[in-house]
């Protein structure tokens, strides 16, 4: 095996285990830790893409728990 060849081995070797072991060795975040803000690019009582916001905006706060 020629010298590149080993060199090309040790790095792929690396970037495997980076790939495995990095987001075990990753910490858990409390995200989001700000309200999240969704904004609607039309006026209220827009029917129902306003009705569609809302219900989905209110069912994401309860999965976020805020």
């Amino acid at each position: 095996m020629t010298p590149h060849g080993s060199i090309r081995m040790v790095v792929a070797a690396l970037a495997t285990g980076a790939l495995i072991l990095g987001p075990a060795l990753a910490l858990a975040q409390s995200y989001p830790n700000k309200p999240i803000k969704l904004v609607l690019g039309y006026p209220p009582g827009g029917g129902l893409t306003e009705l569609l916001v809302r219900w989905s905006t209110h069912w994401l706060n309860t999965l976020a728990s805020q």
